[in-house]
């Protein structure tokens, strides 16, 4: 016998010990299956704290029973929500589908501090699932609609912080055939009004939009220029001059929306 490297070492099992290990395991998982009678996922028993905590571990399922298991209470599985949030797209999962379902549960009081607490990892975790789509973005608008309407200003509290903090400086680059072509958004605000500049509306199916220019998107840069200071009627002149617009945008919807309510 060869082997890799010269302090290869050997565990030798008896065959009736290797097949009592093997029954042991297969003891241990649970199939769950649907209506229709198809293995959906697949759920192992494992002890921790020295046995003195038993529960199912997800080994496997399909992507809705995946995402249906954020619902489930489960003291053993403490990281499911984070693995689920880091590797759904691998499972062919889309986060719109995803965030829409969490809406829909959102209504069922008995559901709503899950969906609650999985919206909010979601955000500190993986905020740019969310500041690069406005289809995903309007997904947090109408979640934050929901919090008001039910009188949850703690959580609406804890939700604007979390999507103010996660919220990064990015650069989107889009480009006029002339200077006298139509811009692809509309911006409100200036320091006429003590306002910072703010995207108010980006043509659908534009060039802006494909590139995740969004409403509420606060403009801090356009080719090196600070926008922050600036009048709105300075700012639109300056964007309609340049046929090459290089943006610094950085995501703040609610904010945009104080302003705007004012």
């Amino acid at each position: 016998m060869y082997t890799m490297c010269d302090d290869c070492q050997f565990l030798c099992i008896a065959q009736p010990e290797y097949c009592q290990v093997l029954h042991q395991g297969q003891e241990n998982i649970q199939n769950v299956y649907n209506e229709a009678g198809d293995l959906v996922m697949v759920k192992e028993k494992r002890e921790f704290e020295g046995g003195t905590k038993i529960g199912n571990i997800v080994i496997r399922g399909n992507a809705d029973s995946l995402m249906h298991h954020l619902l489930e209470e489960n003291s053993i599985d403490t990281t499911y929500t984070e693995d689920f949030l880091l590797t759904y797209r691998a499972f062919n999962n889309d986060p719109l589908k995803i965030s829409n379902k969490l809406l829909e549960w959102f209504d069922s009081v008995m559901f709503r501090d899950k969906v609650i607490r999985v919206i909010l990892l979601w955000i500190n975790n993986h905020f740019n699932d969310f500041e690069c789509d406005w289809r995903m973005m309007n997904v947090l608008e109408k979640f934050e609609e929901k919090l008001h309407q039910a009188n949850l200003h703690g959580q609406t509290k804890l939700f604007n912080i979390a999507c103010t903090a996660k919220a990064q400086a990015r650069t989107v680059t889009i480009t006029r055939p002339s200077s006298e072509a139509e811009l692809c958004f509309q911006i409100l605000g200036g320091s006429e009004k003590n306002f910072p500049i703010y995207i108010s509306s980006v043509l659908e199916g534009s060039e802006g939009e494909t590139k995740g220019v969004k409403r509420g998107d606060l403009l801090l840069e356009v080719n090196g220029q600070n926008f922050e200071k600036l009048t709105l009627e300075k700012a639109t002149a300056i964007l309609k001059k340049n046929t090459e617009l290089r943006l610094t945008l950085k995501t703040s919807l609610f904010a945009f929306k104080e302003m705007v309510s004012e």
